[in-house]
Formats: structure tokens, C-alpha cells, sequence
């Protein structure tokens, strides 16, 4: 694998591109990094290209100190000059929880380069919850005392998810601990409002290539019932709940999430 920092500050790791294969793209979620993609590109690696990186702020990316160099659209921006780096003309996009929402500015901005998607827990009906107008008001309240979180380094590092303790639950303190730690409290205080500052439910309907929906039985982030309304507003998606499966499972069933990847891009 080679491993390399992009112009925007991304770090990111890669197979050798070879022509003729298809290439898959990794996004993850908030407070993770690109560690948890190291055995999906083990595996993928043999027959397609992989590309996986770390957002901004995340692992051994760049840590920026402001908060508007953690919007949405800033952060996908990021995203699309890397591939217009590396020169990948058409892809496959694999995206977990808040990189769900990425991967679905991504493929809004041009639908055309994306041949495949699939969207793993995917985020959708966070404005429909109590807890959510509960953690915006907290949010809101406290984003004056952000600034005063200092960002001791630049860059983390890669974390090794071989090391916990199998099944990890949506409420790991010691897993949510170190990946705060390596992203930086500050970092992720400003990645989780700006989550929570655009409600993207109505966007997916606008999806028009073959999707893959994969949802865990007891999600307690996104609850599954939410995903079944998102499921209805995609046409022809292919849909799966994995049996017990919680918001983690792209740690937890790593097997099983492959198998469901391998069929989908490769029936």
C-alpha cells in the first residue's frame, strides 16, 4: 500500500492503480479514521483498485483550526480534488454513517463518475429526533467555548481496531475515547454540528444509480426504522438488514459487510 498526503491535507493510502479495474472508495465516519477500511482493502485489493482516506481532522490528516474548514461542502470539495489528484475517472463509493452523507454530496455533484454506491448505517431522519434538537441546543450553547480547546498536534495517527474488545457496541466508552483523542475534541465538536446545521432526508430521492442500502437490526444511532422510510425514497435499491447488527458492524462483521459488497458490485 502506499500512503501519501494530498495537496488538500487529506492522508491517504492507496493499492497500485492498475487500468482496466474498477476502483473503490472508502469514506468513514465521524470520530473514525481510515483504519477501519484496512482489511475491506485487503480483501478488495487483489482485484480493484482502493482508495482510503482519513477527512479532515481525522487521523493522519491535517487538523484545521476553524470551524468553517469543517462544513460539508468544504470537506466533500476535499474529497473531489483528491480523486481529480489521483486522476480516477469513474468509481465505486463505499461510505459509512457521516461519510454516508459525503458520499451523497459526492454523487449529487455528479452522478456520472459514481457506478455503484453503498451506504453503510446511512444517516437519515436525525431531525425527526428528540435527541437531536436536545444536542443542538447543547451544541449552540457551548460553540462559543470551542476555540478554547487547544489542538495539541497537527496530524493523529492510525488507530489498530484489531486491539478492542469484539463486539464493540454504538456506546463504547474506550473506543469513543481514543477516537475523539486521535481526532481531537475540538475537531469533532465542529464536524458534529456542522452535521447537524443541514437536514439532508429529502436529498436521497435524487439518487439514479444502483445503491446498496446496509443497516444494522439494532442500530441505536440511526434506529432501523428510520431506515426503512429511507429505503422507500431510493428507487430500485437493494436492500439489507444485518441479523443483530449494531452502528458499528463495519468493525463488528467485517465477513459479513464484505460478502454484501462483493455481491453487490459483482453479482
Amino acid at each position: 500500500m502506499e500512503e501519501h498526503i494530498s495537496k488538500a491535507g487529506l492522508y491517504y493510502r492507496k493499492n497500485i492503480f492498475e487500468a482496466g479495474k474498477q476502483t473503490i472508495i472508502f469514506i468513514h465516519g465521524l470520530s473514525g479514521s481510515s483504519s477501519a477500511w484496512l482489511q475491506y482493502e485487503a480483501h478488495f485489493g487483489s482485484k480493484y483498485n482502493t482508495l482510503a482516506f482519513d477527512l479532515p481532522g481525522h487521523g493522519k490528516s491535517f487538523k484545521f483550526k476553524k470551524f468553517v474548514d469543517y462544513g460539508i461542502p468544504k470537506t466533500v470539495g476535499s474529497i473531489e480534488k483528491l480523486i481529480l489528484e489521483l486522476g480516477i475517472k469513474e468509481y465505486i463509493l463505499v461510505s459509512h454513517s457521516f461519510g454516508t452523507l459525503l458520499a451523497l454530496t459526492v454523487l449529487l455533484n455528479d452522478q456520472s463518475k459514481v457506478n455503484k454506491i453503498i451506504f453503510l448505517s446511512p444517516v437519515y431522519g436525525l431531525d425527526q429526533r428528540v435527541s437531536t434538537k436536545i444536542f443542538k441546543v447543547l451544541l449552540d450553547l457551548f460553540f462559543p467555548f470551542y476555540n478554547l480547546i487547544p489542538i495539541i498536534s497537527e496530524y493523529g495517527k492510525l488507530l489498530d481496531y484489531t486491539k478492542l474488545k469484539y463486539p464493540t457496541g454504538d456506546w463504547d466508552i474506550k473506543r469513543i475515547y481514543r477516537d475523539i483523542l486521535n481526532t481531537n475534541l475540538k475537531v469533532y465538536l465542529f464536524c458534529l454540528k456542522q452535521i447537524y446545521r443541514v437536514n439532508f432526508d429529502r436529498e436521497w430521492q435524487n439518487i439514479k444509480i444502483p445503491t446498496l442500502l446496509l443497516h444494522g437490526e439494532f442500530d441505536t444511532l440511526i434506529p432501523v426504522k428510520y431506515f426503512f422510510v429511507l429505503t422507500k425514497k431510493i428507487t430500485g435499491a437493494k436492500v439489507v438488514i444485518l441479523d443483530r447488527g449494531n452502528h458499528i458492524f463495519i468493525l463488528n462483521d467485517i465477513g459479513k459487510v464484505i460478502q454484501e459488497i462483493q455481491k453487490f458490485i459483482n453479482p
